[in-house]
Formats: structure tokens, sequence, C-alpha cells
């Protein structure tokens, strides 16, 4: 079940259901574990705007936990694919940008158009209070947008990389540095 409250919006009543928290197991290579869970959470900002009072009207207007947002319907419908489309992180690569991880999946809106790219924002970190490896996924945001990523920014696995923030993996250790010989 999820937390978003319906929006009837142009004579249309939308719902979430869709965006209602999962579960995904991430394959590892370990020789303790086979995978690590990551619950995964929804953001409101997968399917509205910042609302912005010169442009939006009082129909656009959706609060959830007291953020005022405008809805959306192109986010809304894209937001539909979110739940394959975080499935799809599972054999893909990840990115930094800005404050957030990044994947870029290729959805297709509507149905039967030409393919576009569909930018999801996410957090990941450890839960602390899981009994066994456990990751928690925030996917704070998702609209389309291609990659935009500093040319050297650097990329993850995300099986790996959840792998390194469940700390199923063992921390690589600093090789010593080559000391100078002093005169």
């Amino acid at each position: 079940m999820t937390n978003f409250p319906k929006k009837a919006f142009n004579g249309t009543l939308y719902e979430f259901s869709h965006l209602a928290p999962m579960l995904l197991q991430v394959p590892v290579s370990t020789g303790q574990i086979s995978h690590v869970p990551v619950h995964v959470t929804f953001g409101c900002h997968c399917f509205t705007e910042g609302f912005k009072a010169d442009v939006h009207r009082d129909h656009h207007r959706y609060t959830h936990l007291n953020e005022l947002r405008a809805f959306d319907v192109e986010r809304f419908h894209c937001s539909l694919q979110l739940p394959q489309v975080v499935n799809s992180m599972l054999s893909g690569r990840v990115y930094h940008a800005d404050k957030s991880l990044t994947y870029v999946a290729q959805i297709t809106l509507p149905p039967g158009a030409s393919q576009q790219s569909y930018s999801v924002f996410f957090s990941l970190e450890k839960d602390h209070r899981a009994a066994v490896p456990a990751v928690k996924m925030y996917v704070k945001s998702a609209y389309l947008r291609t990659l935009a990523s500093k040319s050297q920014a650097q990329s993850w696995r995300f099986a790996a990389l959840v792998g390194v923030i469940a700390e199923v993996y063992p921390k690589k250790v600093k090789s010593p540095g080559k000391t100078k010989a002093r005169p």
C-alpha cells in the first residue's frame, strides 16, 4: 500500500498503488550470503514538480508531508514504469548526480511512441536496524531527462554498490605508497 493520497485532476482520479514500497533481492558474490535485500520507497517528486504560483493553479496543488508540489500528468504516466525501471537497475550502472545517485532507463511514453531517456534520482544507505545486511533505497525523483553527468563522473554496477553499502564485501586496504628515500 502506498502512502500517497489520490489526486483528482481535470476530471480524472489518479492513484499511486504502483509506488508502494517494494523489496529487491540484489544478488551478491560472496561465500556467506547470496543476496542483499533492498527496501525501496518512493517520493512524491516522481509525479510532481515544483509549484510555481505564476504557472500552476489550485487544481495542480499536491501536498505530501507538508511539502507543496504541482501534480504533473506526464511525470505520473512515466512513474507507472518505475517498478520495472527499478528492477532493471539490477543489471545496470548508476552514476553520481549532485547529491544523489542516478540511473537512466529508456521508456516509451505514451505506449507505442519512441523511447525517451528517463532519469531516476535516488539514495542508498545501509539499513542499520536490519538483522542481516540490508540496504534502504529512496527514489527521490524521476522525470524525462538524458544523463547529465560530468565527463569524469564515477559509475558503479548497481549490484556491486549495494554490496559495498551493505558491507558484505571486505573493505579494500590501501596499499602503502612508496616512501622516498631520505638523503
